[in-house]
């Protein structure tokens, strides 16, 4: 896996506040989801807990690295602009 500051080279995207990345395979490069077997990395879920267990239980393989630079972030992020994370996750 790439380093936090180098680029990814496989498909990427962004859901909410983590980066996912799935394994690089032709069909996943071709974006069919009917073909390939997802595998979803996220930095760090203690500040905010995702929909791990529903991906889990739709057979999606989530590996959780609570990197501790990615929860330095999110807690900076929070703490700087809580009306904007708020916001982000449906909170009053």
């Amino acid at each position: 896996m790439p380093s936090r500051t180098q680029g990814a080279s496989q498909p990427a995207c962004t859901a909410n506040r983590c980066c996912i990345r799935r394994s690089r395979v032709r069909d996943v490069q071709r974006c069919d989801p009917a073909l390939w077997h997802p595998k979803v990395v996220i930095g760090e879920n203690q500040t905010f807990m995702g929909e791990e267990g529903l991906l889990r239980g739709r057979g999606v393989d989530v590996e959780v690295l609570q990197d501790a630079a990615c929860v330095d972030l999110m807690r900076r992020f929070i703490a700087s602009r809580p009306e904007l994370w708020n916001e982000d996750i449906g909170k009053p």
